[in-house]
């Protein structure tokens, strides 16, 4: 799905990554795009979707749509990349819009926007199947198996974080989409590294394109790679090479109704084979006692409410309960607080990727750089928008959304503790760096 390809060196020029679009018939390139006639491109990829997705819209001055003619069975192939060069091949999931753009000649550069769809899309969500695993299979080896056998993925294209629990009884998966399915399974597994769950299951371009099956709870801690250079504001630097330069950023705020998970809830599940009733309670501070942090604080005071949330499900055992209320509880909390960063486009930046931000407090002090202290240090990337915008030469940027779970340091006294075993925080707090906390 990932190769390397070779893109013409002189056409690249500093923070602009060149962009080639072909149009592919049976593995074989039928027409190229040329970068003057594209309007915009881009994709997406996020810890939390499966497959990346994307659009791209052009002028159309080669006549696909009269001589294709296009059917939606093509394949879209991007050539884009700064320092390296990279190839992502795309299965079209819509032609969304062929517009007129010319009022004296009507049939002349139609603009044509095409939806497009990794090439896993389909069989994760067109086909549906049950399938069957013996008894005493781990939930992320029946995973890797569907990974490798139904969707056709390969050894070298999975990082995979495998589980200890296992189903007692064998495994009978409905006719669900192979999506249902896996999420099913990722929800009851226990992590090998973590011991608790929290899966995700999602595409990225770490090093081209790879396959995760990877924790939060993973993906916040120091096993995670971590880009080396930290990220800056614009008005911090004169470096306008720097590629870890913030032109713009937003905050998302909280989302109270989101939130309801995090507060805790009473849990019960019914084991129809047995006949057994299984309950589980849990609160906020349980869930911060065992979740790894980019912090020393937890984002919310004790907001702990058990009766906030009510499930009622049917599970094998006791343990499965467990996995699937924390895997709840993980997902929603650890997304509560979310920024926007614009920034300069580098293929080598990836979504599940940390990164440290210098995050400059409201007090100045001359030319000595202070940090705020609760948002200075490190972050998670949810989501990369690989966005190439203008006409000839291209511009890449993204926009990345990142995470972040706790708090580096706070003053505040109604803030929870993060366990220091479970906290990832930068080397600078570790040192004691100095820093101020910016009052509102």
């Amino acid at each position: 799905m990932a190769t390397s390809q070779s893109i013409d060196k002189d056409r690249k020029n500093e923070l602009t990554g060149q962009l080639s679009v072909k149009i592919v018939v049976d593995r074989k390139a039928i027409g190229i795009i040329e970068s003057q006639h594209i309007t915009e491109c881009y994709f997406i990829e996020d810890i939390f979707s499966p497959c990346l997705t994307g659009k791209l819209i052009f002028v159309d001055v080669y006549g696909f749509f009269e001589n294709g003619p296009l059917t939606g069975d093509e394949l879209i192939g991007l050539e884009y990349g700064t320092d390296e060069d990279r190839e992502l091949t795309f299965n079209i999931w819509k032609i969304n819009k062929i517009v007129q753009t010319s009022p004296t000649n009507p049939t002349d550069e139609v603009l044509t926007e095409i939806l497009f769809v990794d090439e896993s899309y389909y069989n994760m969500y067109g086909n549906a199947t049950s399938y069957s695993f013996p008894a005493e299979t781990k939930y992320t080896t029946a995973v890797d198996y569907l990974l490798k056998n139904m969707l056709g993925f390969k050894e070298a294209e999975i990082n995979m974080e495998h589980c200890t629990n296992f189903h007692a009884d064998p495994i009978a998966l409905p006719y669900w989409p192979l999506a249902k399915s896996i999420r099913f399974l990722l929800r009851r597994a226990k992590s090998n590294k973590t011991s608790l769950s929290g899966y995700l299951h999602y595409n990225n371009t770490d090093n081209g394109f790879k396959v995760n099956i990877r924790t939060l709870n993973w993906l916040f801690s120091s096993a995670n790679i971590m880009d080396a250079t930290p990220y800056i504001f614009e008005d911090t630097t004169t470096d306008v090479k720097n590629k870890n330069k913030i032109w713009e950023w937003w905050g998302q705020g909280v989302d109270k109704t989101s939130m309801k998970p995090s507060r805790g809830g009473k849990w019960r599940a019914v084991n129809t084979s047995l006949k057994k009733l299984y309950e589980a309670e849990y609160t906020y501070t349980d869930g911060i006692d065992a979740t790894t942090a980019v912090g020393t604080k937890s984002l919310f005071p004790d907001i702990s409410d058990p009766n906030s949330y009510h499930r009622l499900t049917g599970e094998n055992s006791e343990d499965d309960l467990k996995m699937v209320l924390y895997d709840e509880w993980v997902k929603s909390y650890d997304t509560q607080m979310m920024f926007n960063l614009i920034i300069p486009g580098s293929e080598k930046r990836y979504a599940g990727q940390l990164l440290e931000i210098k995050w400059p407090s409201i007090t100045r002090k001359g030319n000595i750089p202070v940090y705020q202290k609760q948002l200075n240090g490190k972050f998670l990337i949810k989501s990369i928008t690989h966005s190439f915008v203008g006409k000839g030469n291209i511009n890449y940027m993204q926009r990345i959304i990142v995470l972040k779970n706790g708090y580096q340091a706070s003053e505040s006294e109604y803030l929870l503790n993060i366990p220091k075993v479970k906290q990832n925080i930068s080397e600078a707090a570790s040192a004691k760096e100095k820093t101020t906390l910016t009052r509102i």
